[in-house]
């Protein structure tokens, strides 16, 4: 596909997918097949979707998708031909032979949480919820109390409509998704260190429990105790020992934001949650946009360099950023 484009009104949205697979017709597949079908000739220049066993339903739907131009294929794991993304249903396992034979056809592989993501409002914010027991309440919960704060918050995923639906119908600014439990992204977020002192023990064997080729985000702290300087030194000596960690470093990125802050130097106000949240989000883009520059051959470092991201190192880099 060349140099990749980009939506400047999207979170990370191609301004061109190219050949796009589906893999599964479940309730988030149909929701993806058919978001993609309303980009078919426009930003998706092929759609294929291996839908798995058919029925009733889905055979009625295929019908309509292939008049739309779209190939729908059933009981058929062998994927073959060549796709710029695939996006994967939540139900079919990473281990299998028919997630492994996409993966190897395709130049990309995400997730429906993923692809909606991206293609949401730049504006919009995200908070995912996963886990075995309690998903559900969570979700629900933390959608109420958005809510209450006059957020345009909608819970989406599990409960509610498939992620990528809802972002189709511009329906909210904030997106609560419940995930399933074991749900595997590309980035593992760890988030410590304002309660009690951390021992470097502990901090590798967290970080090392993440798997090979996984990026791991560790954020530092900002509280008024001596145990900020201790912790954050000692995660910034982890992030620069592994090639995989990068520091997120929320000290200096609220540096001068009392007003962030509740009174104690720790605890956010609503106003600091989403100062909070917005860093993450930076640090997000900036990193797939570093992976981007890699793949491509440009310039990560310089790249790094000109963004605002809180980023003090990244996966295979060891320069420092920019201050925010």
């Amino acid at each position: 596909m060349g140099a990749v484009e980009y939506l400047a009104d999207r979170k990370r949205a191609r301004a061109r997918l190219g050949r796009v697979l589906v893999l599964g017709l479940g309730v988030s597949g149909k929701a993806a097949a058919e978001y993609c079908l309303g980009l078919l000739g426009d930003r998706v220049d092929a759609l294929a979707v291996a839908a798995g066993a058919p029925n009733d339903d889905s055979l009625a739907w295929a019908e309509a998708a292939r008049a739309a131009g779209a190939v729908v294929l059933f009981d058929h794991e062998d994927i073959e031909g060549a796709y710029d993304l695939c996006i994967a249903s939540p139900g079919i396992s990473q281990f299998s032979p028919f997630y492994a034979s996409a993966e190897a056809a395709s130049a990309e592989v995400i997730s429906e949480v993923e692809f909606a993501w991206r293609e949401s409002a730049a504006a919009s914010r995200w908070v995912a919820v996963t886990g075995t027991n309690g998903k559900t309440t969570t979700t629900a919960l933390a959608t109420h109390l958005l809510r209450v704060a006059g957020l345009d918050a909608v819970a989406v995923g599990n409960i509610g409509d498939p992620c990528i639906k809802a972002v189709a119908a511009a329906r909210a600014e904030v997106y609560v998704a419940e995930v399933e439990a074991g749900w595997d992204g590309d980035i593992v977020v760890f988030e410590l260190g304002s309660n009690a002192v951390a021992t470097e023990e502990q901090v590798c064997e967290m970080v090392d429990l993440v798997p090979s080729g996984k990026a791991v985000f560790l954020v530092n702290v900002r509280t008024p105790f001596p145990l900020q300087d201790i912790n954050n030194e000692l995660f910034e000596k982890v992030a620069g020992e592994r090639d995989n960690v990068t520091l997120v470093d929320w000290y200096r990125y609220s540096k001068g934001h009392d007003d962030w802050f509740d009174g104690d130097g720790t605890h956010l106000k609503p106003s600091g949650c989403v100062k909070y949240m917005q860093m993450i989000e930076k640090a997000l883009v900036n990193y797939y946009e570093r992976e981007a520059a890699h793949r491509e051959g440009a310039d990560g470092a310089a790249l790094l360099a000109t963004t605002d991201a809180p980023l003090w190192k990244t996966r295979g880099s060891g320069e420092d950023a920019a201050d925010e």
